[in-house]
């Protein structure tokens, strides 16, 4: 398979999988894309001190930048925390609720993981390519 038909199918992955968070919500498209910015800022940042991270790294940082997110502007999709009076639950309660979180997280990082991973990481390199790179401070 070509190079241009291999970027063919990235785009269109990526397009898909943003076309499916707007069907979800409105919000959860504008998490993604400022996530994945972010994201795209801290690699860039990290790279002009030649600190190269790696993409299980990145990934990771997408996911917390995308969970703050939603605690911030949109907290009611957050499962409540379960109530640990019995301490015989306790650790099943709180495998419930973490369950619940990544149920209700999906939407939010998911898509913005799948974009960045398929797409935008290799976009966003190039573009950082081009701008100017000088010595930090």
């Amino acid at each position: 398979m070509s190079d241009n038909a291999k970027l063919v199918l990235k785009v269109f992955a990526s397009l898909f999988a943003f076309g499916l968070t707007w069907a979800v919500s409105n919000q959860a498209a504008v998490i993604t894309t400022v996530s994945i910015m972010l994201v795209w800022v801290i690699n860039v940042a990290f790279k002009r001190w030649r600190i190269d991270l790696g993409r299980a790294y990145l990934t990771g940082i997408l996911w917390a930048i995308s969970f703050g997110l939603v605690v911030i502007f949109n907290p009611g999709v957050l499962p409540a925390w379960p109530n640990l009076d019995d301490p015989s639950l306790a650790l099943s309660a709180i495998y419930s609720w973490t369950q619940m979180v990544v149920v209700a997280l999906f939407p939010y990082s998911g898509a913005a993981m799948t974009i960045y991973n398929i797409l935008a990481q290799d976009v966003l390199q190039g573009v950082a390519k081009i701008l100017p790179m000088r010595e930090p401070f």
